[in-house]
């Protein structure tokens, strides 16, 4: 760790005997129920942390897992909090998360164990005709910036990406979607697919669990046409172009790629207790 403030308040922990990561601890913070919309200025302040939403969505974030992971009474997804920190300087995102932990632990009282449980998981293999994923001519391409370069299509109606650069842009042609994905490697994708096969609850997104298991490492220049509408799956057909088929089915046909929906023995967050009310700052 190279955290010196972090590493001091360690220290001090071991010192004391207790458990270093349960004294992990932000310099201030701020826990109060959140009334209309959120006061705080953004994770992107320099020595500052935010966040807020339900308690259910703060503590999906403080241990970075899907919402599905974390099991506990009902109004967990319904009482909406706001979180304001201090953040000491150089604090790594593996600290901040552990100070996050321990603020939820701390204020709201929290009582939980772990338990794993078989959660939805889209499995991601290669088709049985095999790969037809073309390796990119840009091995070292760089991330694609915003707004760089203007949006060209091909022949074939496929919007271009400057060269060099790793990417993916996408276009509705009458009601079909247009994807051109560039030195893209499965890691790029699998995130991408996650946003993709994604499912709206309530007012929140929650992200689909894909498992990569095709074992492939390198870099990747393809295309998709699917049905779809704006940037937005869509498995409907009311909104699709002739012919066009569903993402998944034009994942499997036109790349070689398997989307299979299945379970993963997963590890579950259960709150056995939390106060609704939090400790006062």
């Amino acid at each position: 760790m190279r955290n010196v403030t972090a590493g001091f308040v360690v220290l001090a922990a071991c010192v004391s005997g207790q458990p270093p990561q349960a004294n992990l601890k932000f310099e201030v913070a701020s826990v109060k129920p959140l009334v209309g919309r959120p006061t705080a200025l953004g994770t992107g302040d320099h020595g500052r942390f935010t966040a807020s939403g339900p308690l259910l969505h703060l503590l999906a974030q403080a241990y970075r897992v899907e919402t599905d992971q974390i099991a506990g009474p009902a109004w967990l997804a319904d009482a909406r909090y706001e979180v304001i920190a201090t953040v000491p300087p150089e604090t790594t995102e593996a600290l901040k998360d552990l100070m996050f932990r321990n603020l939820l632990t701390e204020r709201f009282k929290l009582v939980l164990h772990h338990e794993q449980r078989a959660l939805p998981a889209w499995n991601l293999t290669i088709a049985r005709g095999g790969s037809k994923l073309k390796n990119t001519a840009y091995e070292n391409a760089q991330p694609l910036r915003p707004g760089e370069g203007p949006l060209v299509n091909d022949k074939e109606g496929f919007p271009t990406l400057p060269p060099g650069r790793t990417g993916h842009r996408g276009q509705v042609v009458d009601g079909t979607m247009h994807d051109t994905y560039q030195a893209y490697s499965i890691a790029d994708l699998v995130e991408a697919l996650r946003y993709q096969l994604g499912e709206t609850e309530g007012n929140s997104f929650r992200f689909a669990r894909i498992v990569d298991k095709t074992g492939l490492t390198g870099r990747y220049d393809f295309h998709l046409v699917y049905r779809g509408k704006g940037a937005v799956l869509s498995t409907s057909s009311s909104d699709a172009g002739p012919g066009a088929p569903d993402f998944v089915t034009s994942l499997e046909e036109q790349v070689g790629l398997k989307l299979e929906l299945s379970k993963a023995p997963l590890d579950v967050i259960v709150i056995d207790r939390a106060e609704k009310v939090p400790v006062e700052n």
